[in-house]
């Protein structure tokens, strides 16, 4: 027998071993228990999805983690065989032991000057008044003064000697201009570090002058009928980087724009969507958006508020969480959050609805944090897909599902017919006969 025909009859034989091998290939990836038949959806971890970080860097302590992913297959080749994940904080790295961990980065930490050990400490502000200073009269007597006016012990009890208390001297009755009447307000006089109007009997009234004011870095008092107020920027008055200090010493650590900061992620309301700087939605999905507010300076920030641009494609429902507490507000025109201690930070969550236009559109959507004299500001960004038709969308419809319904029915019958072993046994006995044949005729031509 010539070698070609030879060839063509293996080849003819594999061929015919491989058609009835085929049904049982095909239902390899299914599992049939009780007379039904079904499809394993997972052998494997892998098949569910490739495990990866997502997300932010954060800090936990003085060490960066980094959100991973993690894809499970339960019940690997059975017909419950799903698909899950799984998103814990993973450690990437430890910061130096110079450095500190901010905003998901190792930085260099800030070194506080040491004072030099010939810098005394700071001591109690002695009090400025001298005493003894000067006289004046309190009803009919002479008291001493201090300097900055506080009345001090008895000089003189003029009563005693039968005289009168004059320009902060005792005299004769005769010798002293006859008392003036009654005058409400007749003049101003220091009485108990405040400046007050004193009738014209020498009797304070009604005060005139308070000389303590707001600022703790004064020294406040009240000598020569005028109100005093001291400046002192030397620690010893108010604390160094106090409100006060800053303000009217103009020392002190300058609070920057850097020192407060906002970020602005957002995602769909799907299972295992993560967070993301860009978010594609359609027509009337939902959207959450999160926003992390920082003050990373070594000051209070009193007055922080925080607002949400708008956009004729967003539609905000109000449901907002601070802190995962619930709250109310307008986050368009701004919720204030009041003061932010220092180096802390806060968690805003917004649920929003997307209305989608003619024509694919692209919103920028910025957040702004600011107080009385800061800002700062971040952004984003929405990618929105074009709204479809009713017509168009329920007749992509109907012929999705008149496709799906017929290739289910095609695969259906097939399966179904495969499923018939008698039926495979067959057409393996008649693929026999056929390649005994053939191999007898082609033989009997040698």
């Amino acid at each position: 027998m010539k070698t070609t025909k030879k060839i063509f009859i293996i080849i003819s034989f594999i061929f015919s071993l491989s058609l009835l091998m085929s049904p049982f290939l095909v239902s390899a990836a299914e599992v049939c228990s009780g007379g039904t038949c079904s499809y394993v959806k997972c052998y494997s971890n892998s098949e569910c999805g490739s495990n990866r970080y997502f997300g932010f860097q954060t800090c936990q302590g003085n060490s960066i983690y980094q959100n991973y992913r993690t894809y499970t297959c339960n019940n690997p080749g059975t017909a419950n065989a799903f698909c899950t994940s799984s998103s814990v904080p993973k450690f990437q790295i430890t910061c130096g032991q110079n450095q500190q961990c901010t905003y998901g980065k190792c930085t260099e930490a800030l070194q506080q000057p040491s004072l030099p050990n010939n810098n005394p400490a700071p001591t109690t502000p002695q009090s400025s008044c001298t005493s003894y200073v000067s006289k004046k009269c309190v009803g009919n007597s002479v008291y001493w003064q201090d300097s900055c006016g506080n009345q001090g012990s008895l000089y003189q009890n003029c009563t005693t000697t039968n005289k009168v208390c004059s320009a902060a001297k005792c005299v004769d009755k005769q010798a002293q201009n006859p008392p003036p009447a009654y005058i409400k307000n007749y003049r101003t006089m220091c009485h108990n570090n405040s400046v007050y109007w004193f009738n014209s009997l020498g009797t304070p009234e009604d005060i005139y002058e308070n000389c303590s004011d707001d600022n703790q870095c004064t020294i406040d008092s009240c000598g020569d009928n005028v109100c005093s107020r001291a400046l002192k920027c030397d620690g010893s008055t108010c604390a160094k980087n106090s409100p006060d200090y800053i303000k009217h010493c103009g020392g002190g650590e300058k609070i920057k724009s850097e020192d407060i900061s906002v970020f602005i992620s957002g995602k769909k309301e799907v299972a295992g969507e993560p967070w993301s700087e860009t978010v594609n939605v359609q027509d009337n999905e939902k959207v959450n958006f999160l926003l992390t507010i920082k003050n990373v300076s070594s000051l209070p920030l009193e007055n922080v508020s925080i607002k949400l641009g708008a956009s004729d494609n967003i539609v905000y429902t109000e449901n907002i969480k601070i802190d995962n507490v619930d709250s109310v507000g307008n986050i368009v025109s701004g919720i204030n959050l009041g003061t932010m201690a220092s180096n802390t930070f806060k968690d805003i969550y917004i649920t929003s609805s997307i209305k989608a236009g003619d024509a694919q559109s692209e919103v920028k959507l910025n957040a702004t944090v600011s107080n009385d004299t800061i800002y700062n500001s971040d952004f984003l960004t929405i990618v929105i897909a074009p709204k479809v038709a009713e017509a168009q969308a329920d007749s992509e419809q109907n012929f999705t599902a008149a496709v799906s319904e017929n290739s289910s029915s095609f695969i259906g019958t097939l399966m179904n017919f495969m499923k018939r072993w008698y039926i495979w046994l067959l057409v393996s006995v008649i693929l026999l006969l056929l390649f005994i044949v053939l191999f007898r005729r082609l033989s009997s031509e040698v």
